[in-house]
């Protein structure tokens, strides 16, 4: 009759052995994923710093409307007796 190390140390290999493949696999998709992060951050960036140069301009061009309505119904003002 076998012993029960006999019959369980080759499964129990196997398994080692099976995660010690997925371990490397992991650490390689890991890798690209980050890699993939990175560049996906600049450009995320990129687009933040274009979203923000709008933004001010939008906020700069109402401002300057709002300073022409302004001035606009100050000259009309003026212009009625």
């Amino acid at each position: 009759m076998a012993e029960p190390v006999d019959v369980i140390l080759p499964i129990l290999q196997r398994i080692q052995a099976d995660l010690s493949e997925l371990k490397r696999e992991m650490n390689g998709k890991f890798d690209d994923l980050t890699e993939k992060v990175g560049e996906n951050s600049e450009t995320l960036e990129a687009i933040q710093k274009y979203f923000y140069y709008q933004l001010g301009m939008t906020t700069k061009n109402e401002a300057d409307i709002e300073a022409m309505q302004a001035e606009i119904g100050d000259q009309a003002a003026h212009r009625q007796p």
